[in-house]
C-alpha cells in the first residue's frame, strides 16, 4: 500500500480518537450506572463532548475545581483501534484474493 492510502485511515483515526476515547472513558467510569447500558451510554456521550472540548482532560466535577481526569490512555487505544481497522479494511479492499 502507498503512503496516500495509509494517510486516509490516519487522518480519520486522528479526527475520531478524541470523541471515541471520551465515550469509552465515560462508559467505563460511570459510577452510578451499574449495568444499565442506556445510562452508561448517555454518560459516555457527555464525556465524548467534554473530552473533545478539554482535549483529553475532562473535569471531575461540575464546578471545574480540582484535578481533571486524564482520558489520554483511552484516546490512544481508540485511535490505534480505528487506525488498525481502517488499514485492514483498505488492505482487504486492494487485495482481491483475500475476499
Amino acid at each position: 500500500m502507498k503512503i496516500r492510502q495509509i494517510l486516509v485511515p490516519a487522518v480519520i483515526s486522528v479526527a475520531l480518537a478524541l470523541p471515541v476515547g471520551g465515550f469509552l472513558f465515560g462508559f467505563c467510569h460511570c459510577d452510578d450506572g451499574g449495568w444499565n447500558l442506556l445510562g452508561r451510554s448517555l454518560v459516555g456521550c457527555v464525556f465524548a463532548m467534554l473530552t473533545t472540548i478539554t482535549f483529553g482532560f475532562p473535569p471531575k466535577n461540575e464546578g471545574l475545581a480540582g484535578d481533571p481526569y486524564n482520558a489520554w490512555p483511552y484516546i490512544m487505544v481508540a485511535g490505534l483501534v480505528i487506525f488498525g481497522a481502517g488499514t485492514v479494511l483498505l488492505y482487504c479492499k486492494h487485495h482481491r484474493k483475500l475476499q
